[in-house]
């Protein structure tokens, strides 16, 4: 789920696709590409879900997985907290909106309408039902020079969700290449192969590079 696809992304995707054996439903936030406005959470709460529904019609819950990078973990966050998926991926998540600096674009329509909403789970942890967050499998990438989101971020989330959540900070890699640095990690985990998975992890994952887990 993300902001903006034009054809140059809409084709790599279906590159990945190919490669990787898998389907991919690509989504933009209304207001971006050619899916009409207004940006606003009830919108892109609805637009999820119509979306969501119509994957379970044709599927189990366990052939669905859900991707999301950087501002785009707020929403799939809140609809994995909603519906049952068989994995979920973030790449560079949040805590809060709060959690943002440096260049990120604070007056982007898409972010205004996030802040303190439903978007915006770990700033209100009520809004977050643990137990069926508990019962997905997650797999986390982070930059560990992630100059916009810290990878911190990504080990709280760790801490709040429980064991059922796998983190790789990849060193070198920053906010930008975060997704595109992950793609081999993404395609094994998608492929339940997670005794490899766990192996390329360590060796992208040294202790020196892991965040430790306090602030933001």
């Amino acid at each position: 789920m993300g902001r903006s696809l034009d054809e140059k992304s809409v084709e790599r995707w279906r590159k990945w696709a190919a490669e990787k054996k898998v389907g991919v439903v690509l989504h933009n936030y209304p207001g971006y590409g050619k899916t009409p406005g207004p940006v606003t959470v009830e919108r892109i709460i609805e637009d999820q879900r119509v979306l969501i529904r119509n994957l379970l019609d044709k599927h189990e819950p366990s052939e669905i997985a859900v991707l999301a990078n950087s501002i785009g973990c707020g929403p799939t966050m809140a609809m994995a907290d909603e519906f049952d998926f068989g994995m979920v991926i973030l790449v560079s998540p949040y805590m809060s909106c709060c959690s943002f600096r440096g260049s990120f674009d604070w007056r982007s329509p898409v972010f205004r309408c996030f802040r303190d909403s439903l978007f915006d789970p770990f700033n209100c942890h009520k809004l977050v039902h643990w137990e069926r967050l508990r019962q997905q499998r997650i797999l986390i990438i982070c930059g560990e020079i992630d100059k916009t989101i810290n990878p911190v971020n990504s080990v709280e989330i760790q801490k709040l969700i429980g064991d059922n959540v796998m983190v790789c900070n990849l060193p070198g890699v920053d906010h930008k290449s975060a997704r595109l640095s992950g793609d081999h990690l993404i395609g094994l985990f998608l492929h339940s192969q997670d005794d490899e998975l766990q192996k390329v992890m360590a060796k992208a994952t040294s202790a020196e590079g892991m965040p430790t887990a306090h602030g933001n």
